[in-house]
């Protein structure tokens, strides 16, 4: 499984951090409230860019009015929008509004109002449960610390983090207060792909595969049921059919039903997801998942010669 070692910094650490050797990727914080900036952000970006790595930065939400610091942020951080990926920080220190179900929601739908970007949320186990309302738009990045070691060995996750079932991004130590270490669950393009969404979706699709035919006695899912069909907005044909598949390996979960697709986050080995349509087409069976107004996508194993060659889980009704 791809993964990336990323790091991230504020006031507190030297300029030349975002430039560490061992780190592919380097989060910065920008803005907390309305009223702070932090000083070395943007030096400490610039290093991290001339270094090549992967970029991010993020907000630590003080709980005021949450469109003002929505505004806040950007005004601070226009310059880095579509080349960095945008978080928020929610945390209980310092933030009035801890405990608030909505606020991280009505900030991000305001970032995303003034970019057309989704912030990534930044939180640990009791954040999570205030924020069902995201999980349909914004990636996850967990903060959870089993010990305080100071290396990028990864120790076993054993959190729950709740609404969200699937986790894009860990932060696994804060090295002794020394140095926070995250592990995020990306490939470098999934992680430009959150950062700049519509440049991911520019991307051409690959030419749509054959349609095979389906009969009523070919099992594609679990089912033997070829019930309501439509076709989507690139030609390809979906069947209604409602079920659940538990994952036996990683898998993406996309917003679009394409390899190119942008990212929503990568489901874990055991996971569960209810689906309630499947498509084949690009030599895959794909599943909708359905997420509050919107759908996720996902590849459920691969299809060829008219016939299913691969499961990458077990279904269920």
């Amino acid at each position: 499984m791809m993964s990336l070692k990323v790091i991230d910094i504020s006031d507190y650490q030297t300029n030349q951090t975002a430039a560490m050797d061992s780190a592919d990727g380097v989060i910065v914080k920008a803005t907390q409230g309305t009223s702070f900036v932090a000083k070395t952000c943007d030096a400490k970006y610039q290093i991290a860019k001339k270094a090549g790595k992967l970029r991010g930065v993020y907000h630590y939400a003080a709980g005021g009015n949450p469109v003002s610091e929505a505004n806040y942020f950007y005004n601070n951080i226009k310059g880095y929008v579509r080349d960095a990926i945008l978080i928020l920080d929610w945390e209980k220190g310092q933030n009035a509004a801890w405990g608030n179900t909505q606020w991280c929601f009505q900030f991000a739908k305001r970032i995303h109002d003034l970019t057309g970007v989704w912030i990534m949320l930044y939180t640990g186990s009791d954040g999570v449960k205030q924020n069902a309302a995201l999980v349909p738009y914004s990636p996850l990045w967990f903060a959870g610390y089993p010990d305080l070691r100071a290396s990028w060995s990864v120790p076993k996750f054993i959190y729950n983090i709740g609404p969200f079932k699937v986790v894009t991004a860990w932060q696994f130590t804060d090295s002794e207060g020394q140095l926070d270490r995250s592990i995020f669950y990306l490939t470098p393009d999934q992680w430009h792909a959150i950062a700049n969404p519509s440049k991911a979706a520019a991307k051409p699709a690959s030419k749509p595969a054959a349609k095979p035919t389906i009969s009523k006695k070919e099992t594609v899912a679990k089912t033997a049921s070829v019930a309501k069909s439509w076709k989507d907005s690139v030609g390809d044909t979906w069947y209604a059919e409602k079920g659940h598949f538990k994952l036996t390996q990683n898998i993406n979960l996309r917003w679009g039903a394409k390899s190119s697709s942008t990212l929503i986050a990568l489901l874990n080995k055991g996971a569960v997801i209810e689906y309630d349509a499947y498509s084949i087409h690009d030599g895959y069976v794909w599943l909708r998942q359905p997420r509050g107004d919107k759908f996720g996508y996902l590849v459920s194993g691969e299809y060829s010669g008219g016939k299913r060659t691969s499961t990458w889980g077990t279904f269920s009704k």
